[in-house]
């Protein structure tokens, strides 16, 4: 639970609250619907007694939509859940279950399917806070602090489950998933008699460090070349995530070129999009992953499902008149005599990530 007691001094007082619908469609996205749809209040009294499910105040919708990891390295999409035995379970098709995709021709059949069932992982966030003032503009300031702070936490919460799923419910995420093939190894190099692994022990080499990193990136690109036998090609859509360290060092120039790591890359594969995951930067070693993402042609690796991203429940408020001890007289508190208590609860329903073509991930660890 977080508490919100004091406002910051520097954010200026709303004289009014604009609340709106918050809408996600089918990729996640959250809109506010038409003006229509919006409603103005000037007063705490006006909001209570206004009150709709899912209305939010608009910088809600702009955390909703704020990119997360995992919505970077694979999309979101909304599946509807079905209640089964208590729980909510979804069956998923797995092509190539064992990791791997063999040649196939017009009498063969060696394409491998199967199927994985996830349960959806719940989630909520709730705040708790007292406004000692009765001017309005100050609670409407601290309404959106608490919604946006509850909003906050339900990304944060959502973007684990799709990276590390939920042990109680037996879900993996991106980056535990067993179906994945095991981790590369970056190349080892030779610099001044000593082997080298890491990328910034591969800087030592002046001259061809760049080239070095470039390696590790090739050797990812020929793993999923020799698992999908040729399937994907230079143009196809592909994601690089890298930690915010390793994103600098693709700056690398070799000796006597202006070209870095980075648009050598660009160079020979286009549509690679290269994106920051700070949760790639591990205890166990720093983490590339390269992950094929090309719905137009059917390939993709998977998706992060949910059911619901965000349902917002009613304000449950109070007004605590304050007394004093000895006279049981009103005793003024800022600007008045009484404090608004509110509470509110944001939650929000996921199968976590779903892994349908494991075949489509190659990841190394210790760059």
């Amino acid at each position: 639970m977080t508490n919100l007691n004091q406002l910051r001094p520097d954010v200026r007082k709303q004289p009014t609250c604009t609340l709106v619908p918050c809408i996600c469609d089918a990729d996640g996205f959250f809109s506010a619907g038409s003006n229509y749809d919006q409603h103005t209040v000037n007063t705490p009294e006006e909001f209570f007694a206004l009150q709709e499910d899912n209305y939010v105040v608009p910088e809600v919708l702009a955390v909703m939509n704020s990119p997360t990891s995992a919505a970077k390295l694979l999309p979101l999409r909304k599946l509807e859940c079905n209640r089964y035995k208590d729980a909510n379970i979804k069956s998923f098709k797995l092509i190539c279950k064992d990791g791997n995709l063999w040649s196939f021709g017009d009498l063969q059949q060696n394409l491998k399917h199967g199927d994985s069932y996830q349960s959806t992982i719940d989630y909520d966030a709730l705040v708790e806070s007292h406004l000692y003032d009765d001017d309005p503009a100050a609670f409407f300031q601290l309404l959106v602090e608490v919604q946006t702070s509850l909003a906050r936490d339900l990304v944060l919460k959502e973007n684990t489950a799709y990276l590390y799923g939920n042990k109680n419910r037996g879900i993996f995420g991106l980056l535990n998933n067993p179906a994945i093939d095991k981790p590369l190894t970056p190349k080892t190099v030779t610099i001044d008699g000593t082997d080298k692994i890491t990328w910034p022990d591969k800087l030592a080499d002046t001259h061809n460090a760049a080239y070095h990193l470039y390696n590790d990136f090739n050797a990812l690109w020929e793993n999923l070349n020799s698992k999908n036998k040729g399937l994907i090609g230079h143009n196809t859509h592909m994601v690089l995530g890298l930690s915010p360290q390793r994103t600098l060092l693709l700056r690398t120039t070799p000796a006597g070129s202006n070209l870095t790591v980075e648009s050598m890359l660009k160079s020979t594969w286009p549509n690679l999009e290269l994106v920051v995951v700070p949760e790639l930067s591990t205890a166990e070693g720093e983490k590339l992953y390269l992950i094929v993402n090309d719905e137009k042609v059917g390939l993709q690796a998977g998706f992060n499902a949910f059911s619901q991203r965000l349902q917002v429940s009613k304000i449950q408020h109070k007004r605590i008149f304050h007394l004093d001890k000895e006279t049981s007289a009103p005793v003024s508190s800022g600007n008045g005599y009484h404090s608004i208590c509110i509470a509110q609860d944001f939650s929000g329903a996921t199968f976590g990530c779903v892994i349908t073509q494991p075949s489509l991930i190659s990841y190394m660890v210790g760059i």
